[in-house]
């Protein structure tokens, strides 16, 4: 089962994705849209590091 911490930053991490494409797909040009694509790596890599410090 998955901890609470890992859910909630699996939820911010759809959040963010879909935050990038609506962004995209309104403004492809955005300059937004390298902040939210940071944000975005930034989020994957906790999920990454939270997942390899529970093995």
């Amino acid at each position: 089962m998955k901890s609470d911490g890992i859910k909630d930053l699996e939820r911010r991490i759809e959040d963010m994705r879909q935050h990038m494409y609506q962004t995209y797909l309104e403004n492809p040009g955005d300059p937004r849209l390298v902040i939210i694509s940071q944000k975005l790596d930034q989020l994957l890599n906790e999920l990454w590091a939270l997942k390899n410090s529970n093995e």
